[in-house]
């Protein structure tokens, strides 16, 4: 089944405002599946060994308390901007992070 960019916009639109419904569905499809979710991420660890190293490497790295970008204090995350220099972040709110993203995939 092929989404629509209109589609993709409604469903954006509810989830970002049934956030804790989408939580607590996301979390008893976990327990229900859990041996699809298992192999499900252990795939992705193979295609994404890169990140996954990346990710285990910096947790030790302390963040911020503002956004590198936009200064807000909402909602922070780390941003890595090469995986092979995994130390090598950015602290960043989620709006920030996701367009960091969106540039590196076009």
């Amino acid at each position: 089944m092929v989404k629509t960019q209109k589609q993709k916009e409604y469903n954006k639109k509810w989830n970002a405002e049934h956030v804790e419904a989408c939580r607590k569905y996301r979390k008893k499809w976990r327990l229900n599946n859990l041996k699809k979710h298992c192999e499900i991420n252990a795939r992705y660890k193979i295609n994404n060994k890169d990140k996954v190293i990346a990710r285990e490497l910096s947790r030790n790295v302390i963040m911020k308390d503002h956004c590198e970008i936009c200064g807000s204090k909402e909602k922070l995350e780390k941003h890595h901007w090469r995986y092979d220099k995994p130390k090598f972040i950015a602290t960043l709110c989620t709006t920030c992070h996701g367009i960091q993203h969106s540039k590196t995939i076009k």
